[in-house]
């Protein structure tokens, strides 16, 4: 039988060692949650931000292929015109003849209906482009501006880009912007 003949020396005691390692390893892991929790957040607040402006952009189509439907579309574009108010109750165009003012009427209160079940809390405007002045070059817009309220606790307008849009005023009449704390896209309909 072989005998040993050196003596292994007792192993130092480690005290605690193991446990700052792994209440270590738990923070790390701690910050790491919390910071995919942020990307999360923020992935769903544009997610947000990009299903308000698909609707806004399906909206205005179909405000768009309203005002191309009526017949006298360019002569009545005044009547398509409205600042975030709903029309009063119209003649229904759908069994008897209109004409392009009332068929107007007809259609903004048919599509402000459909607006305010798609969005609600939302704002909208619409308004004739001041630079396409039919005197001058013969050809006017129906502008459209479709706005929706962003759903986070910061207020502060001036830092965040989606909230500071302000409409060019080269584009439009003077006056049409963003409502404060919404998010807008603007759009011109062409009769």
């Amino acid at each position: 039988m072989h005998i040993s003949s050196h003596i292994h020396a007792p192993a130092k005691r480690q005290r605690g060692a193991t446990l700052i390692e792994s209440l270590v390893s738990l923070i790390i892991l701690a910050i790491a949650i919390i910071g995919m929790l942020g990307v999360q957040a923020r992935t769903l607040m544009d997610t947000n931000t990009a299903a308000g402006r698909t609707q806004a952009m399906l909206l205005i189509d179909d405000l768009s292929e309203r005002v191309k439907a009526n017949p006298d579309s360019y002569a009545a574009l005044a009547n398509y015109v409205f600042d975030d108010t709903r029309a009063a109750g119209s003649t229904d165009c759908t069994g008897s003849a209109c004409n392009a003012a009332a068929l107007a009427a007809y259609d903004l209160d048919r599509w402000q209906e459909n607006f305010q079940a798609t969005m609600p809390g939302a704002k909208v405007q619409t308004f004739i482009s001041s630079d396409n002045d039919a005197t001058t070059t013969g050809n006017r817009q129906l502008g459209v501006l479709i706005g929706w309220t962003l759903r986070e606790k910061n207020t502060d307008a001036s830092s965040d880009y989606l909230r500071n849009f302000i409409v060019p005023t080269a584009n439009v009449n003077s006056g049409v912007a963003c409502w404060s704390g919404y998010i807008c896209h603007l759009a011109y309909i062409e009769p």
